[in-house]
Order: structure tokens, then C-alpha cells, then sequence
């Protein structure tokens, strides 16, 4: 179930980009929501949420070099790149719980 999720939340993002990208115009949209307390609200929300997602896979990585990689693919692709991560790590578990949570390095 975990592994669907992940596989439509890569689909659902990679629609959301590309519906963004040909209908929308990020340099003059970005200012107008940076003016709304809404719009603000909302980029300390996801800059959270990759803080701490980013600090699970920091946890989780053999190699700090591959963490710092998934780190700044977060910050800049959003949640098209957690859900990516979430699937590689879903597969390397292989049904292993343990091994989901704490990375190959701990199991």
C-alpha cells in the first residue's frame, strides 16, 4: 500500500509541476504569494516539512555525500523528490520494516 502511495504521489506531482509550468509563471506568481500571509504560511510549512524529512534521510544514508544529493533535491523539486525517495527506500527494504525506517546501515 505504502508503495502505491508513493507511486501516485510521484504521478500527482509530476502533473501538478507540469500543469504549473505551461499554465503558470512562477517569477511573477511567486511575488504575489509572498504578499499573502497565506503564501508565507505555506513556504515556512513546506521548508519544515523538508527539514524534517531531510534530517530522516541524513538518519537513514550510508553516505553523507548521498544524503547532501537528496537534500538539495528536496529543496528543489518539493515533494516530487520525497515521494521518489520514499519509493527507493521502500524497494531497498524489501518488505523489511527496520530496514525502511533506519536504512540499510542499521539493519
Amino acid at each position: 500500500m505504502l508503495k502505491s502511495f508513493a507511486i501516485f504521489s510521484i504521478c500527482l506531482m509530476l502533473t501538478a509541476l507540469g500543469y504549473g509550468f505551461i499554465y503558470g509563471e512562477l517569477s511573477e506568481e511567486s511575488n504575489i504569494l509572498m504578499s499573502l500571509p497565506w503564501g508565507r504560511v505555506t513556504i515556512i510549512d513546506f521548508y519544515t516539512g523538508i527539514a524534517i524529512f531531510s534530517s530522516w534521510v541524513m538518519f537513514r544514508e550510508q553516505n553523507a555525500l548521498i544524503s547532501l544529493i537528496w537534500v538539495i533535491a528536496f529543496i528543489f523539486t518539493g515533494n516530487l523528490a520525497t515521494a521518489i525517495y520514499l519509493l527507493k527506500a521502500i524497494i531497498e527494504a524489501d518488505g523489511d520494516h527496520q530496514k525502511l525506517l533506519f536504512g540499510l546501515k542499521r539493519s
